[in-house]
Order: structure tokens, then C-alpha cells, then sequence
């Protein structure tokens, strides 16, 4: 990130987001909260202006006995407006509290709403290496930015006013000389500010990358505290927590040193701020225009030119004391605006790409004949945005798309000289351009072609690092393919394809949570019994019904992090609950037996049979073979061979 400090992107990125919190709305309840802070902080200085000069009152009735009269009146007056400034400060923290809550709200549905589309939280998490640490961003950085700017939006707005007022006053009863001399006070002030304010900036965004790997460490140990146990890996990981610590700690050492100079700047400004109103003051009385006052007069005109002098310079003092919290906002928001842009740009780059559908080749393995109507048929080239949600609907295929392949009922998906390498460090930018060819970054695989039908499952092989996942990646849209075409005709979940990934997720919350996953409630097409029974149904098909009640049932029990409470073999046969919950055509699956004995392997893959399920499985186990009638194998050599499986293999 270039120039992280208050630069014409930070104000670019702010008003960026300010759009965001205000919902582009002028109506809306974050506006309305702002116009109401506001009106309430211009209030505010009329009372704060009547506050400033009651001293001045006192000094005029306390100094003349002719006014001791007036002197019970003056109590209650000022009483009044004490407690009248109290109420309305308390009132405006409030509604300044209430607006934080609402700018932290739109903006988090706001970067939920980007994050969580075409697959960002993937591209930035896993391709992407230029974003850190994005959980922080969405949580500590989002809820900063909101708190930090309201908590001087209002002052920020209402200065220019009160400076303008009180200007003006000042020039009225100082002459020229008083407020000059504060605006080159203050034009001093800022320079010097502004030359401390910029490392503080870099290091403030330095210490929230440090922050966030750090925590990243302690949340690594805690999620894998078992296998860690087995290693014996307390000193590595302990020296690990240190370094990172260690890291940290010099991070903010260096911010604690520039921003010691910055305090003492700002401190400074401000102390001078009142000595420098008694010299402003005195100009006129030196001059003599006040001889002819008498001494409580004199006394009171004092009071009220030296309060109308130190409110300027206070407000001026106020602008320089933003300076430290500003440094705070601009980390905040070039790190939020940061995530936004590359947000914006994958998704433009997704756009650009989906523009762009190369030509499909004959299939050089096939089952029956692909004509060119057939192939019209077909879903256009899966992309990350392909399936913009889980299809939610377990009475059927997604009618709009069943009738494309009625002319080819049992063809599920088609591979035409697809080919595919890992992605750029820069995140999913390889494309089908021809200029990317030259690159040394090298093919996987290269011009893969089958079909697969339905009741014909593929058993992918192959050695370490030749490409099996990542073949599973792509089918899913979450690589770019670099050349050819994946297309398919089913929806991405219910009575459509479902993945079992080789690290299964399971999601805070119940076991009832983890079988529905990755939806919040059971099918609404079902009744809540009906879904209890498919739900108990996938249960006992697993043989997880002992598991299941040993750990309080279905629904009783809720965890934060159920790899710590089931074994990885539970794990594996529960995913294979919620496939069989959801029920799909075809289920790609990434090593999904490997800690499931032989015979619970078989009964999977018949109850799979017995379902309709047809399926695509990465694995190694030669008992696998049994269950698959197809055998795509790759190569170390970007080659690749798709062969039937003899009946008998499986016991040679």
C-alpha cells in the first residue's frame, strides 16, 4: 500500500465509505442521526458561548454594590445553564454513540455483502497475498473507523462555524492584531503537526498487521491444540508467540516514539494557546482604549475578551488535537479502503473474464456422441459467480436449468481441452490470454476432455502435486481455468452438486447446524418434523447415532469449534450425512474415506448408489475402485488418461 497517511487517497477511501455508512440515502437513519448530532453540537456552542461569560457577569455584580441585588438572580441563571450544558452534552455523547452503532452496521452488511459475493473471501484470503489479515479488517478496523470518526464528526463540522464566530469577536474587541496572530499560531501548529503526523500514520497501520498475525498465532493454537499436543510443539510454538510478539512490541515502540513528539507538539500548542489570549488582550489595554472603565467594568470586559480569545484558540486547538486521533482514522481507512478496491477489482476481473467463452472441442472420451446442440444445451463456463447462492430447493433441479438439457438428460457436466496451472500470487488473474502463455508458471494439466453422466462415477488419481484438487478447484469456479471449458448442467446444492472438501467445514453452532450446512434453516419445503426425520435418517446412515446422543443431541449443544470434540473419522462420515441430507446428483469429493475403515467406506459409497448419487472422487485407496467405473489419472507431466475400471481391480 503506497503512502499510507492523509493523502488524496485517504480522502478519497473516506468518502468512499462515508457513501457506504450513509447508504446513499438522505433519509436514511444513519443521515438522520448525523443531522441530528449536528444540530445539537451547533446548540451546544450557543450555550457553551453563555456559559463562557457568566464569570464576566460575576465579576461586574460582585464588583459594584449596586449590583449585589441582581446577585441571587445571576445563581439561578447560571445554574440553569450548567445543568442545561450537562443535559445536552450527555444528550449528544448519546446520539454520537447511537451513529457509531449504525456506521458500524451498514458497513459490516456492507463488506459482508462484497466479501461473501463471487467468492472474495476466498480470492483474498487464499489467492490473494497483498490483503492481511481480513478478519481484522471486517471486525477491529470496521468498528475504529466508525467509533473514531464520530467521536469528532460533530466538533469537525461545527468548527468552521464557531471559528468563523468567534473570529469575528475577537476582531471586534482586539482589532486585527488578535485574530492574526492565532491563525499564524495556528498555521505553525499545523505545519509542525503535519510533518510528526505521517510516520505515526505508517506505523499505526504497521502495528494492526502486527496485531492481527499475532492473534492469528493464539488462534492457530487454540483450533489446533491436538495435533500441536502430539508434536510436542510447545517450544516451537512458544518461540513462534514470542517473534511474533517481539514484533509487535518494536512496531509500537517506534509508533510510542513518534507520537511522543506528536503529544508533546499538541500539548505544547495548547498550553501556549492561553498565554497567548492574555496578549492578545492586552494589546488594547495597553493602548489605553479601556481607561476610562471602571476597575469592576475593566474586570468584566477582561473576563469576556480573554473567554472570546481562548474559545478561538481552543477551537483552534481542538483542530490540532484531531491530529492523533486522525492517524488512527487514515490506518483505519486505507486499510478498509485497501480491501474495497481489491474487492472491486476481482470482481471486474471476473467480469472481463466471463466475457470471454472460448470455443469446446470434441470430447476425446465419451460414452455417446456430443453433438453442437448438445453442447448449447449446457451451463456457460463455470466461474466463481456461476452459483450466486446454495439452491435451497429438495423437491427438484432448478427448473429454469432442467429444461436447457432436455435433450440430454443424463449428461451432468462436460470437460473440453481444459487447462489450468495454479494461480499468480496476485490472486485469480490467469486468464485465457494468449501473452500469459509465455510465462514459466507451468500447466497441471493440460487439454482435458470427458463427459460424465449420471450413474457413472469417476475415481480421479494420481501422484502428489499433479493437479487433483486443484481439478476440483476449477470444476467449482474457484480457479480460473487458463484455457478450454468446464460446463455443467446442475445447480451448485440441493438436488444438484454438492462438494465434500478434503478439510471438512464444521461451523459453530449444533450437530443439527453442521448435517443442514451451509444452510441456517432445514428445507422450507419440508415440515420441521420432516426435516428432523432426513435429518435423523442421515444420522443413522453414517452410524453416528451413539456419537450424536453422546454429545446432547441434534440440537441441545452448541460448540465453537467441533473438530476439538469429534475424531477425524466422525468428522469425515459427518459430511457424508449432510451429502446425503441435501441429496445431490453429483457429489466431488476430495479424499472423503480417508479415515473411515473399509467397511464403512463401502457402505458410504452403496448408500450413494442406492441414492442416485453419482460421483466424481479424488482418493487413493484401491478399495475406491470398486465403487467408480471411471478412472481419470493424472500425470507429473501435465498429462492426463481416462480409462474404465475393470470389475476386479479392486482385489488385485
Amino acid at each position: 500500500m503506497s503512502s499510507p497517511t492523509l493523502n488524496r487517497k485517504f480522502f478519497t477511501r473516506s468518502w468512499m465509505l462515508f457513501g457506504v455508512v450513509s447508504q446513499k440515502k438522505f433519509l436514511s437513519k444513519a443521515n438522520l442521526l448525523f443531522f441530528a448530532v449536528l444540530l445539537l453540537a451547533l446548540a451546544l456552542q450557543f450555550v457553551i458561548y453563555y456559559v463562557g461569560l457568566i464569570p464576566s457577569k460575576y465579576f461586574s455584580v460582585l464588583g459594584a454594590p449596586e449590583n449585589h441585588s441582581k446577585f441571587g438572580r445571576l445563581v439561578a441563571y447560571s445554574v440553569m445553564l450548567i445543568l442545561l450544558n450537562s443535559v445536552m452534552l450527555s444528550v449528544l455523547k448519546y446520539l454520537t454513540n447511537l451513529l457509531s452503532l449504525t456506521w458500524r452496521h451498514n458497513l459490516c452488511v456492507y463488506f459482508h455483502h462484497i466479501y461473501y459475493a463471487n467468492l472474495n473471501y476466498y480470492k483474498l484470503n487464499v489467492l490473494n497475498k497483498t490483503i492481511d489479515n481480513c478478519d481484522q479488517r471486517l471486525t477491529r478496523d470496521v468498528d475504529q473507523f466508525a467509533q473514531l470518526w464520530c467521536k469528532i464528526i460533530g466538533t469537525l463540522v461545527v468548527l468552521p462555524f464557531s471559528i468563523a464566530y468567534y473570529s469575528y469577536q475577537c476582531f471586534h474587541q482586539t482589532t486585527w492584531l488578535g485574530p492574526v496572530s492565532i491563525y499564524i499560531y495556528f498555521i505553525v501548529g499545523t505545519i509542525i503537526n503535519r510533518f510528526l503526523m505521517t510516520p505515526v500514520v505508517r506505523y499505526n497501520i504497521k502495528q494492526e498487521i502486527k496485531e492481527g498475525d499475532f492473534r492469528y498465532q493464539h488462534v492457530q493454537v487454540r483450533n489446533n491444540a491436538e495435533s500441536m499436543a502430539f508434536f510436542r510443539a510447545s517450544k516451537f510454538e512458544r518461540e513462534k508467540s514470542n517473534r511474533l510478539l517481539g514484533s509487535l512490541l518494536d512496531v509500537i515502540y517506534r509508533l510510542y516514539n513518534w507520537s511522543l513528539l506528536l503529544s508533546t507538539a499538541v500539548n505544547t500548542f495548547n498550553y501556549l494557546g492561553s498565554i497567548l489570549s492574555y496578549l492578545v488582550i492586552a494589546i488594547p489595554i495597553f493602548n489605553g482604549d479601556y481607561d476610562d472603565l471602571k476597575p469592576e467594568e475593566l474586570s468584566s470586559l477582561i473576563s469576556k475578551n480573554s473567554f472570546v480569545c481562548m474559545y478561538l484558540i481552543y477551537n483552534f486547538s481542538q483542530l490540532i488535537d484531531m491530529s492523533t486521533t486522525l492517524t488512527d482514522i487514515a490506518a483505519h481507512t486505507h486499510r478498509l479502503g485497501e480491501m474495497f478496491e481489491m474487492i472491486a477489482d476481482n470482481d471486474a476481473d471476473d467480469n472481463n473474464n466471463n466475457n470471454d467463452c472460448p470455443s469446446t472441442t470434441e470430447s476425446s472420451y465419451s460414452c455417446t456422441s456430443t453433438t453442437n446442440d448438445a453442447k448449447q444445451l449446457l451451463q456457460q463456463p463455470v466461474t466463481s459467480d456461476s452459483f450466486p447462492a446454495f439452491y435451497e430447493n429438495i423437491d427438484g433441479v432448478n427448473m429454469e436449468m432442467e429444461a436447457k438439457f432436455a435433450k440430454d438428460d443424463d449428461l451432468l457436466c462436460l470437460v473440453s481441452d481444459l487447462t489450468f496451472r495454479i494461480p499468480s500470487d496476485g490472486g485469480e488473474h490467469n486468464t485465457s490470454n494468449h501473452d500469459e502463455k509465455q510465462s514459466t508458471n507451468q500447466h497441471l494439466v493440460k487439454s482435458l476432455n470427458f463427459k460424465l453422466h449420471r450413474h457413472t462415477s469417476i475415481l480421479v488419481t494420481g501422484g502428489t502435486g499433479c493437479g487433483k484438487t486443484s481439478f476440483l478447484r476449477v470444476m467449482a469456479g474457484l480457479w480460473r481455468k487458463y484455457d478450454g471449458q468446464f460446463t455443467t448442467n446442475l445447480q451448485f446444492g440441493a438436488r444438484g452438486v454438492v462438494y465434500l472438501p478434503q478439510n471438512p467445514v464444521l461451523t459453530q453452532g449444533t450437530i443439527m447446524d453442521q448435517i443442514i450446512y451451509p444452510l441456517s434453516t432445514p428445507y422450507t419445503q419440508r415440515t420441521l418434523d420432516e426435516s428432523r426425520r432426513m435429518i435423523d435418517e442421515a444420522i443413522d446412515l453414517v452410524g453416528l447415532r451413539e456419537c450424536v446422543d453422546k454429545h446432547g443431541g441434534l440440537s441441545e449443544r452448541s460448540e465453537l469449534n467441533w473438530k476439538n470434540v469429534f475424531s477425524p473419522g466422525e468428522i469425515q462420515r459427518l459430511s457424508f450425512a449432510r451429502l446425503f441430507y441435501h441429496s445431490p446428483q453429483l457429489a466431488v469429493m476430495d479424499e472423503p474415506t480417508s479415515g473411515i475403515s473399509i467397511d464403512m467406506e463401502d457402505r458410504l459409497f452403496e448408500i450413494c448408489k442406492e441414492k442416485q448419487i453419482t460421483c466424481l472422487t479424488v482418493g487413493h485407496g484401491i478399495n475406491l475402485r470398486r465403487h467408480h467405473q471411471l478412472e481419470l489419472k493424472f500425470g507429473n507431466d501435465d498429462s492426463w488418461s481416462i480409462n474404465p475400471i475393470s470389475p476386479n481391480s479392486s482385489t488385485n
